[in-house]
């Protein structure tokens, strides 16, 4: 066994440690310090990350309009990824069936089309539409051409989470696309909790389109048509009659082509397959009743008929039986901005001013981008209601958006006078006159209604006497 000799000595003459020992608290030091700065560098990151580009999630606190009591939702369009006039038509298509559907489960607040229909191409950020709109849950999905196929992306997005509540993939053949808004509703409704019996779903779904040509007949009537033009309306109508003909148990096309006659009797036109408005007026309720008897569950077909009997002078516009059939059509379709809005118009003009109001209030809720003269609307009847300083909070939201807006300084004016404090009115009519210093009543009124909006000739003598021009 050789001898290995004592082993080497760590410290040098003086008792100092010797070689890499020396050095090793000088690199813990330095390693401790890069790591230090490491964590600093990565929290900055983060930090500058969170800050220029923050979690995409909606905060509930920040909400527009107060979130329904219900599950709440709106419908994205549908973006075509392939962007052929065909392709765009069936998404289309395919997203206004799918919140056709949607907007009949009695469990679910869904934002109406004619708010979200002005999301283009699926483009969208979660936390601004569902803050701007109130809700809490985001559908949206894609279709595209996967070679002889049609794959349609859905998903459903939580947008307090952030997280996808649920997603899936459906690959269909182009002629069969139109039956998967009916195989996706359940899931959709699943991934928002909203439950439905069996019996309710029985009752509240459609049949729907069993024939593709029909669901394309439609669907060109429907996108293609321009409601103020004779030709337009008569060409979209021949492709309704087609759409039905095809599939006559579908209750889509009759419902369109009683809309169809009745734009025609509130345009005065006589020419869609009949001689005068009154047989036009009476084609229409043809449909309209043909709804409510194949699908009673849809409330358009009692809401065409009570506007039908309305044009055609059967039925006054104050009239109980008026306001009975619109109530009905109400019922069977909360989501639906024009049924209520109609609702509520019939009625002010019954003078249930206190009854209107909650109507127009949820009209404008499911359409929350509504056009900014909706909420003038609904100043003038919180007035009406008795509730002037809702009335005065609705101005200003309109004056904000329209600051040189006539109508709505008028009526701070009016509303002023009427109530009494002179002061405010005087302050009020010399704002307007520095904005308008030309400005005469009985010229603007005359304008406004030749261009079919609210003469307000009811403000003038308080106008007048508070010191407007006549």
């Amino acid at each position: 066994m050789a001898f290995e000799g004592p082993p080497a000595s760590v410290h040098d003459a003086e008792g100092k440690p010797k070689g890499w020992r020396r050095r090793w608290p000088m690199l813990t030091l330095l390693s401790a310090v890069g790591i230090v700065l490491f964590t600093a560098g990565l929290g900055w990151t983060v930090w500058i990350q969170m800050r220029d580009f923050p979690p995409d999630v909606a905060n509930p606190k920040a909400l527009a309009w107060p979130l329904p009591e219900i599950p709440s939702a709106v419908v994205i369009p549908i973006g075509a990824v392939t962007q052929t006039d065909r392709d765009a038509l069936v998404a289309g298509r395919f997203g206004d069936d799918l919140i056709t559907m949607l907007s009949r489960v009695p469990g679910l607040f869904l934002i109406s089309p004619e708010t979200s229909s002005r999301f283009s191409g699926g483009q969208f950020r979660v936390k601004s539409t569902a803050e701007a709109l109130g809700v809490r849950y985001l559908i949206s999905g894609t279709l595209s051409r996967v070679g002889e196929k049609y794959r349609v992306f859905l998903r459903v997005i939580d947008a307090f989470s952030g997280e996808v509540e649920w997603v899936e993939d459906y690959d269909a053949d182009p002629r069969e696309i139109f039956k998967v808004p009916g195989i996706a509703r359940s899931k959709i409704l699943d991934a928002m909790d909203v439950e439905l019996a069996d019996d309710e779903a029985a009752r509240i779904w459609a049949r729907g389109p069993s024939n593709y040509d029909a669901w394309v007949a439609y669907a060109e009537a429907v996108a293609y048509r321009v409601p103020d033009d004779r030709q337009s309306m008569s060409n979209s109508l021949k492709r309704l009659l087609q759409a039905h003909a095809a599939d006559p148990d579908w209750s889509a096309a009759p419902v369109e082509i009683a809309w169809t006659y009745l734009n025609a009797a509130r345009h005065g036109w006589g020419e869609l397959n009949s001689a005068d408005v009154a047989s036009v007026v009476a084609k229409g309720l043809v449909f309209a009743e043909m709804v409510i008897r194949g699908d009673p569950q849809n409330p358009l077909g009692p809401a065409h008929k009570a506007a039908l009997l309305e044009v055609g002078g059967a039925v006054g516009g104050d009239t109980e039986q008026t306001i009975a059939a619109w109530r009905a059509a109400a019922r069977l379709g909360p989501n639906t901005f024009s049924i209520q809005w109609a609702l509520s118009q019939a009625l002010i003009r019954a003078g249930r001013h206190g009854e209107a109001l909650p109507v127009m209030e949820h009209a404008l809720r499911v359409h929350p981008r509504h056009p900014v003269a909706l909420t003038q609307n609904l100043a003038e009847l919180q007035f009406a209601a008795g509730d002037p300083d809702a009335a005065f909070a609705s101005l200003d939201a309109v004056i904000e958006k329209r600051p040189a807006a006539e109508a709505p300084r008028l009526m701070r004016i009016y509303i002023h006078d009427a109530l009494g404090r002179k002061a405010e009115a005087a302050t009020e009519v010399r704002a307007f006159l520095d904005l308008h210093p030309y400005f005469k009543f009985a010229e603007w009124s005359a304008r406004q209604a030749r261009r079919g909006r609210p003469s307000r000739a009811q403000w003038r003598d308080v106008l007048r006497a508070a010191g407007i021009p006549d």
